[in-house]
């Protein structure tokens, strides 16, 4: 099969605080019930890398899987105004 590969520069950053259910669920191989548990936990404790390391919902390979996607939240990205 082929493999699809994207520049890092190309791949937008969302901010975990401001996702929605579809949000988290937009993101690769985050499923409904994990997208529910991201967003409650992240309601709760918020979304830095620390308190996504401690989501019990989250193992170590699904926090680097997600990090590329992820970004700070404060940090702009007004360029592309996706958030």
């Amino acid at each position: 099969a082929p493999r699809f590969t994207v520049h890092p520069e190309d791949v937008v950053g969302r901010c975990p605080d401001s996702l929605t259910l579809e949000g988290w669920r937009a993101l690769p191989g985050v499923g409904w019930r994990l997208a529910e548990v991201l967003q409650r936990y992240t309601a709760l404790h918020g979304a830095s890398d620390s308190a996504l390391k401690g989501c019990l919902g989250l193992d170590s390979s699904m926090v680097k899987r997600l990090a590329p996607y992820l970004r700070p939240c404060g940090e702009g990205r007004a360029v592309r105004g996706d958030i």
